[in-house]
């Protein structure tokens, strides 16, 4: 049996609260190393949902916690807030009358998810009704009730009294630290608090994401073909690459009251393999691998689709009223030698093909982009550094943009935003 070295009487001082990383536990590479967001073990739980205002006590190493009191002095009872915090609260409640004071209190269950732990004295304000809000207290220590790194906490909440002007001020003066819950974030595999600036440059992105998504549909949905065109020589030229990307990072509710974006088929030729022909610029967009860069380059051709003669499949770009299409591998458009005993099949009509430089500069092909959006790319889809202020700033640019930037640099920005969503830490 172990014995006490300390004095009789005398208590250990608290351990300072530190943040943890990583378990001392012993993790065999054959565990599955699988993010699971805080919101689907909160999801996991019954309980209504409420948006909560929280105040963890801003806690030194010796300190202790302390219920809220406005006669203390704030310099010993300071906070950090918490704004658009998520409390399930189970059931209605426990009323409780005392007598002897007159008193007569609430108690909740429910649970909180945290990047940070809840502490005892923590200090909740919530919707009660009657266009009040109540101010109430953990009153016991928030238990946690899973094993993994994700923090969901069982507390009990006592509510102490309707929160008035006067001691809204009295816990706003106490409060030292900015941070906001981030549910969008949890739920993309980043952090659950951010700070307050990183929170609303992060909302900003959001909204925009969904006006360039509005600008595409509205200035390039070909409603004759129900697909995204655009115009050269004044007449209507379909993209396919263009179109099955926008259809990969564009969700349905972005598209609002348009219908789904048509895709035709463009199997002609010598495409044996892949579906979408030779490789190019657009995969490695979507797949962000920029070790096929090289294998890429920013030439392309404008062709007539009158000169498409044999296609495989019924409903293709021959039976279609668009004049031009764009093609990266105009090569494989000029034999097809499976069905034909001959050296090769033309599958293309003679005549004038347009020569186009395409997306990008020659010098990004070569791991050296030039122009602020190209530099934008690179770093986000190549080097996972995302500076989500900038990518903002580029984005308030958009309507200044050319007609054709606009469509092509506002499909990539939707990627690009949709990336950002993770907050808190490298793609």
């Amino acid at each position: 049996m172990s014995l006490a070295i300390n004095p009789l009487g005398q208590v250990d001082a608290p351990v300072e609260e530190r943040p943890k990383i990583y378990s001392d536990a012993y993790r065999h590479s054959i565990v599955d190393s699988a993010y699971q967001p805080e919101m689907s073990l909160l999801s996991m739980v019954d309980g209504t949902p409420r948006l909560t205002e929280i105040y963890r006590p801003f806690l030194g190493a010796d300190e202790e916690t302390f219920s809220f009191a406005p006669s203390n002095c704030p310099t010993y009872q300071s906070y950090t807030r918490i704004s658009k915090a998520l409390f399930k609260q189970e059931g209605d409640g426990a009323f409780d009358f005392d007598p002897e004071k007159g008193e007569s209190s609430n108690t909740y269950q429910g649970w909180l998810s945290f990047d940070i732990a809840p502490t005892i004295n923590t200090v909740m304000v919530f919707d009660i009704g009657d266009g009040n809000a109540g101010l109430a207290r953990v009153t016991t220590q928030p238990e946690i009730r899973n094993i993994t790194a994700n923090k969901v906490y069982s507390v009990t909440v006592q509510m102490v009294c309707i929160l008035t002007k006067d001691l809204w001020a009295e816990l706003d003066a106490r409060v030292v630290e900015e941070l906001v819950y981030s549910k969008d974030s949890v739920l993309h595999g980043g952090v659950g608090l951010v700070t307050t600036k990183e929170f609303e440059v992060a909302g900003e992105l959001f909204q925009w994401k969904g006006t360039i998504a509005n600008a595409i549909m509205r200035n390039f949905y070909w409603d004759p073909e129900r697909t995204i065109a655009w115009e050269y020589e004044g007449k209507k030229v379909y993209d396919q690459y263009l179109v099955n990307f926008i259809n990969a990072v564009m969700e349905p509710d972005y598209r609002t009251t348009y219908p789904i974006i048509n895709q035709f088929s463009t199997e002609y030729g010598a495409r044996e393999y892949g579906k979408g022909g030779d490789l190019n610029i657009w995969e490695v967009l979507l797949r962000g691998d920029f070790n096929l860069l090289d294998q890429c380059t920013n030439e392309a051709k404008i062709i007539e689709t009158t000169r498409l003669v044999q296609t495989r499949f019924y409903g293709n770009l021959r039976s279609s009223k668009f004049q031009y299409f764009v093609a990266t591998d105009p090569e494989r458009y000029l034999t097809h030698k499976e069905y034909y005993n001959m050296e090769g099949f033309p599958i293309l009509r003679p005549s004038h093909e347009e020569k186009i430089t395409y997306l990008f500069s020659e010098g990004f092909y070569q791991h050296k982009p030039s122009g602020e959006f190209e530099e934008l790319v690179y770093d986000i889809l190549k080097n996972r550094l995302v500076d989500k202020p900038r990518l903002l700033k580029y984005c308030k640019t958009y309507f200044q943009l050319t007609k054709t930037e606009q469509l092509y640099n506002g499909a990539i920005l939707l990627l690009l935003i949709q990336l950002t969503r993770r907050l808190g830490g490298p793609l």
